[in-house]
Order: structure tokens, then sequence, then C-alpha cells
């Protein structure tokens, strides 16, 4: 029996590609376009480049095993940030406990001035 955790991205892959399609053109996406970013339990989100418009979507899908992709657990949010670009935010890895508390400690006295806050 297959650990419900995990389950074989290719397949999760292929669902995905079945049940959406792009919001713009209406196009299909292909699988080399298509990259799965993050994994909760059975909650994904991808990101999707259409090949025909050029639009990129980011979508976040409740994988449902055998029967696959529930089709009223989709959300989609278009992106205008290139592959590459989500890749190198992607990389830097999650957020520690202490960025929170950093950030915390720099909101407390803001001033508004975002510029200021972030060359920090």
């Amino acid at each position: 029996m297959m650990n419900p955790d995990f389950l074989n991205p290719k397949e999760v892959l292929q669902n995905i590609l079945e049940v959406i399609h792009c919001p713009f053109c209406g196009s299909d996406y292909l699988e080399k376009y298509t990259r799965i970013k993050a994994q909760v339990n059975r909650d994904y989100v991808v990101h999707l480049m259409c090949p025909e418009c050029q639009n990129s979507i980011l979508a976040n899908f409740s994988y449902q095993g055998s029967k696959g992709v529930s089709k009223n657990k989709i959300g989609i949010q278009k992106t205008d940030m290139p592959f590459n670009e989500i890749m190198g935010f992607i990389s830097k890895g999650a957020i520690s406990d202490d960025d929170v508390i950093d950030l915390h400690k720099e909101m407390k006295d803001f001033d508004g001035d975002f510029k200021g806050i972030f060359r920090k």
C-alpha cells in the first residue's frame, strides 16, 4: 500500500494536467512547463506556464489519490514572475523563527519607509 503522504509526483502532475487549462487562452499545459513547487501531505503548489500565451500561474491542488485531483479544491493565482525567478525565491528556503523575530523587531518602530527597512 502506498503512503498517502508520498505519492508519485509524475502521477500527480498528469492528473493536474488533465483537469486544468490556461485560464487566459484555454490551451492545455505541457508537462515540460509545469513544476510542483511545494507539497504538504496531499496538497500541492504548482507553477504552470502556458506554451501558447506565455502567461504563468501558481495553482494549489488537493490531490485525492486514485480519485485524482479534487476539482472543488483548486486555487489559481496569476503571476508575472518568470520561472527562474520563482526557483531562486524558493531556493532560499523556509523563513526561520529568527527571521520572523527580526522582522517583528524592525516593524516595532516602522515609520513607513519600506526601502529603508529592506536595506537593513
